[in-house]
């Protein structure tokens, strides 16, 4: 049996933000070439909502942020001073598996990755001094 051909391949070319990660509306929207309905945005290795608006342009929603919480906690210098931002690498993969480059990355920055140490270590840390 025959693959389909994986030519054309996506080019990116610039990738703008929209919204906001704290309330969850984070999205990007990526300019490039040879895009089609079948490919999908992966953050790092989190597969995202993608919308293809033409073979220039997809849209998709950003990941939540604990997502990637074993790379923050990976990342974290200490509680009170967290990483300022962190890279995860940006892929397209078409629906039969074939995985696309980007040569992109999306950072996440403050003040994203502030809210989540807050919720997740800093009140936890709280709470716990106030148990003892």
């Amino acid at each position: 049996m025959l693959s389909p051909p994986i030519n054309p391949v996506p080019i990116v070319y610039s990738i703008v933000k929209s919204g906001n990660l704290i309330d969850r509306t984070a999205q990007i929207k990526i300019e490039g070439q040879s895009f089609e309905s079948n490919l999908q945005v992966w953050f790092h290795n989190i597969p995202a909502e993608t919308t293809y608006k033409c073979s220039n342009i997809l849209i998709a929603q950003v990941p939540n942020i604990t997502c990637f919480e074993e790379k923050l906690t990976a990342e974290k210098v200490d509680l009170l001073n967290p990483v300022r931002s962190f890279f995860v690498s940006l892929t397209l993969v078409r629906n039969d598996g074939i995985i696309y480059p980007t040569y992109q990355n999306y950072q996440f920055d403050l003040p994203g990755i502030k809210a989540y140490y807050k919720k997740n270590f800093i009140n936890a840390e709280t709470s716990k001094k106030r148990n003892d």
